[in-house]
C-alpha cells in the first residue's frame, strides 16, 4: 500500500470518499469488492480524528434492551460478529460486569432475565451467521462470591451480585482501520492521506474535486459521485465549493440533515492497572447521569471512560478539565486504586454528533445517517454519511454504497465485507482463546535462517501480515532488534509503516501503525531510535526529524498541561 498521487489524476472514478476515518474505509473497501472505481482521500493521516478516540469495545447493545429496541441490539449483534469474523487477530471476546441490583440494572431478578435473552440471542446470531465464536458469546449471567471476584479484582469487591455478558474487544482500532484500507487498495481503490479537497464543481456529468496534497501542489479528481464520510466535519461545507451547500444549513435535523448537527467532545483515559488488570471490562454507575461508566482491561492498562461535553467543531478537542474530572469520578468510583492525576498515560478526545446542543446531561446521537443531498436538498453527485459508533461503521459504509451504487444506475450488490477478512484476518497464528484475560499480550517469534537471530514481535497486532515486518528484519538484520532495551517494537515495524502503510510523519508511526506510543509516552530512547529510522526511510533532514519529534511530544499534551 503505497501512496500514489498520479494516480488519483489518472482516470475517472466511480465514487471519491472524502475522509478516511473508519466509516470512510469501510466504504473504500466495500465499494471496490463491487467492482467500482474509487479513490479516497484523508486530509490527515488515516484515522487520526473522531476514529482514534475509542474504549476499544464493539458493543453487542446490551444497552438496547432497556428501551426494548430489539432492532438496534441485533444490528449491534451482528456487527459485533461480523468483526470478530474479518478481524480474528484483534478482535476478540470480552467479558463485561456490572453490580446487580443496582438502580440501574432494575433487580436482579430482571436483570437475569435480560441477561439470559441476551446470551441466547447472541448465540442464535452467531450460529446464524457460522461464527466459530458462538459458545463463547453465550458467556454470562448472575455472579456471585468466588467468581465474581475473579473477574472484578482488583478493582471492586464489596459487591454481592455481578451482571456478566459478552462484548468483544477491539486490540488495536488503528491496526484494525490499517487491515481495512489495505484490504480496500488490494481490491483496486485508490488512498491517499495528507490530502485536502478544497472545493466542488459540476462539469458535465462528474464533478470536479480540487484537492491539495502534503508534499504536493494542487490537483483535480474527476468523479460521478462524492461521498462525504468526514465524520464531524459533515457539519463544515467543503470550502469555496460551487455547489450551494449553505442551502442546506436551514434545513431541520429531523428531515435528515446532519450538518449543523450539534457535537459533543467524547474524553477516555488510559491509567496504569493496579498490580493487575481485571479480567472483565467493570460497568460502574456515573454519580450524577444515567449511564455507566467502564474500566476496560487493555493490554497492561485500564481504559476509562467515557465524558461528554458540549463542543464547537472549531474548538480544541482537548481539554484539561476532562482529564481531571474522569480521575475524581473512577478515584471516587475505585477507591481500593488512589487513582492520581499522574497515573495518566493516554489521552483520548474526539467529536461525537449530539441530539442537541444544550440537553444536560449530553446526550449523543443513537443513529447514523446516510443522505442523498440530491433527494433532501436537490444538490446531485453528494452522499454524506454520519456514523455513530465503531461497531456499526461497516454496515453504515455499505448502506451508503448500496445508495451510490443505486445512484449511479447499477445493481446493488452488497461487498460481503461482513464475511471477507480484513488484510491480516486470512489466517492467524497462535490465536488462543483469550477471552479468560482478553487484556494479555502474545508475543510470537519468528526464526530466522540459520544463524541469524530470531525476530520477535507481536504478530497478533498484525495477523498474517506479520510475514512482511519478518522480511524487512530477514532482509536487515540490524532491524530486528528492539529500539531500545525493553521496548515490544523492532526497527522493522518502523520500515513496514513507511513502505507498506503511507506513514508520512513520526505520529502516524508512534500512535497509528504500531503500539509504541499508543499506551503511553515512550521512552526517550525509543523515539529516538523510531525517529532515526523514519528520517533514514523518508529522507528528512535533521531539522525536520526536531519538528517530528515535538509533534509526538505535543500528542502527550496532558504531561504539560
Amino acid at each position: 500500500m503505497k501512496r500514489d498521487i498520479a494516480a488519483l489524476t489518472a482516470e475517472r472514478f466511480d465514487i471519491l470518499v472524502i475522509g478516511g476515518g473508519v466509516h470512510g474505509a469501510f466504504a473504500a473497501w466495500d465499494a471496490a469488492l463491487r467492482g467500482l472505481r474509487v479513490a479516497l482521500v484523508e486530509r490527515g493521516d488515516f484515522g487520526g480524528g473522531t476514529s482514534s478516540n475509542s474504549l476499544k469495545i464493539a458493543h453487542g447493545g446490551f444497552r438496547h434492551l432497556r428501551n426494548a429496541d430489539l432492532r438496534a441490539l441485533r444490528a449491534s449483534l451482528d456487527e459485533q460478529i461480523a468483526l470478530q469474523r474479518i478481524a480474528p487477530h484483534l478482535v476478540r471476546p470480552l467479558p463485561c460486569v456490572m453490580e446487580a441490583g443496582h438502580r440501574l440494572t432494575r433487580g436482579s431478578t430482571l436483570m437475569g432475565a435480560a441477561l439470559a435473552f441476551y446470551r441466547a440471542e447472541s448465540r442464535r446470531r452467531a450460529r446464524r451467521a457460522g461464527s466459530e465464536r458462538a459458545p463463547e458469546m453465550s458467556v454470562g449471567g448472575i455472579v456471585r462470591g468466588d467468581a465474581l471476584a475473579r473477574l472484578v479484582e482488583p478493582l471492586e469487591s464489596g459487591w454481592r451480585a455481578g451482571a456478566v455478558w459478552t462484548d468483544a474487544l477491539i486490540r488495536s482500532p488503528e491496526r484494525l482501520m490499517m487491515g481495512v484500507l489495505r484490504a480496500a487498495v488490494d481490491a483496486g481503490a485508490v488512498a491517499t492521506s495528507y490530502v485536502e479537497a478544497r472545493s466542488l464543481t459540476p462539469r458535465d456529468a462528474d464533478i470536479a474535486v480540487d484537492v491539495i496534497g502534503e508534499e504536493c501542489g494542487p490537483f483535480t479528481i474527476r468523479t460521478r459521485l462524492v461521498l462525504d464520510a468526514r465524520g464531524p466535519w459533515t457539519n463544515q461545507p467543503i470550502a469555496q465549493s460551487s455547489i450551494p451547500q449553505t442551502r442546506i444549513t436551514e434545513a431541520p435535523l429531523a428531515q435528515g440533515s446532519i450538518t449543523r448537527a450539534p457535537l459533543a467532545r467524547a474524553c477516555n483515559i488510559v491509567v496504569r492497572a493496579p498490580i493487575h488488570p481485571p479480567r472483565a471490562a467493570v460497568a460502574f454507575p456515573h454519580p450524577n447521569e444515567p449511564r455507566m461508566l467502564f474500566a476496560v482491561p487493555w493490554r497492561d492498562r485500564l481504559m476509562l471512560g467515557t465524558t461528554y461535553h458540549h463542543a464547537e467543531l472549531s474548538g480544541d478537542p482537548r481539554d484539561d478539565v476532562d482529564v481531571e474530572r474522569l480521575v475524581q469520578l473512577f478515584d471516587a468510583a475505585l477507591p481500593g486504586i488512589s487513582l492520581e492525576r499522574r497515573e495518566v498515560e493516554f489521552v483520548h478526545c474526539g467529536l461525537l454528533p449530539a441530539e442537541s446542543s444544550d440537553d444536560l446531561p449530553v446526550k449523543l446521537r443513537d443513529r447514523s445517517a446516510v443522505v442523498d443531498w440530491c433527494a433532501a436538498w436537490g444538490i446531485d453527485g453528494i452522499v454524506s454519511m454520519l456514523g455513530v459508533k465503531w461497531t456499526t461503521a461497516r454496515a453504515v459504509a455499505e448502506r451508503a454504497v448500496d445508495l451510490c451504487q443505486a445512484k449511479l444506475r447499477l445493481p446493488v450488490r452488497p461487498g460481503g465485507t461482513d464475511r471477507r477478512p480484513i488484510a491480516g484476518g486470512e489466517t492467524v497464528e497462535g490465536a488462543e482463546d483469550s477471552a479468560a484475560h482478553p487484556a494479555a499480550d502474545r508475543v510470537s517469534h519468528d526464526c530466522c535462517a540459520s544463524g541469524a537471530p530470531a525476530v520477535s514481535f507481536d504478530r497478533d497486532l498484525y495477523g498474517s501480515l506479520a510475514t512482511e515486518v519478518a522480511a524487512i528484519a530477514r532482509q536487515d538484520p540490524s532491524l530486528a532488534i528492539p529500539l531500545a532495551p525493553g521496548s515490544g517494537v523492532i526497527g522493522a515495524q518502523i520500515a513496514h509503516a513507511v513502505r507498506h502503510e503511507m506513514a508520512l510523519h513520526l505520529d502516524d508511526i508512534v500512535l497509528r501503525r504500531s503500539e509504541l506510543g499508543t499506551a503511553g509516552m515512550p521512552s526517550e530512547a525509543e523515539l529516538s531510535a523510531a525517529a532515526q529510522l523514519a528520517a533514514a526511510e523518508l529522507g528528512w533532514s535533521e531539522a525536520r526529524t526536531a519538528d517530528e519529534l515535538a509533534r509526538v511530544r505535543g500528542a502527550y499534551w496532558w504531561r504539560c498541561a
